[in-house]
């Protein structure tokens, strides 16, 4: 069938980024292999971190170009001038740095600051939102982008507009 064909390709073209070629160690980003390598105590050699950050540099690279296809789309079918894209990520990752790797384990910094990325057509390029702002903020904002009410009782707040909520106050969950 047709999908076994297309699995096929995007492993493959998955394949081609590779950040640390030549690389012959034990890690190969399997779940199971990164929960071996997630045991308590165990020590891991540099060499073995800097292929754990290619493989998630990997797995960048691959989101990267379909965003690129996407946004390519998008322009192809004149939508793009009309198209509020929104790119965000729900957690970080650690690589060591406090002891332990993935995540769902701490709220460090690696772990809370996710790139959060807006494109509003018309709106100002190249904004920054100075305040702490979290994903509970994205559909007040998309609400207030596209003039739509928001719901009484919504949580979080626009980033277009200033905001009178004091800055600096998150909320993060370990699961």
């Amino acid at each position: 069938p047709y999908y076994r064909e297309a699995v096929g390709q995007e492993k493959l073209r998955f394949r081609q980024w590779d950040f640390d070629p030549g690389y012959a160690g034990p890690v190969d980003g399997s779940r199971e292999n990164l929960r071996e390598l997630s045991r308590p105590g165990l020590l891991l050699p540099a060499r073995d971190v800097r292929q754990l950050v290619a493989l998630y540099d990997r797995g960048i690279a691959y989101v990267d170009y379909w965003v690129g296809e996407l946004v390519e789309g998008l322009r192809e079918r004149g939508l793009y001038d009309e198209t509020i894209v929104v790119l965000t990520s729900d957690h970080g990752e650690e690589f060591l740095e406090h002891g332990r790797l993935e995540h769902s384990f701490s709220y460090y910094e690696e772990m809370l600051k996710v790139p959060l990325i807006i494109r509003v057509p018309g709106e100002r390029q190249g904004a920054v939102v100075e305040r702490t702002v979290g994903l509970v903020d994205v559909l007040p904002s998309l609400l207030d982008w596209l003039e739509i009410p928001a719901p009484e009782g919504l949580q979080g707040h626009s980033m277009r507009r200033g905001s009178d909520e004091a800055p600096g106050v998150a909320y993060g969950v370990s699961m």
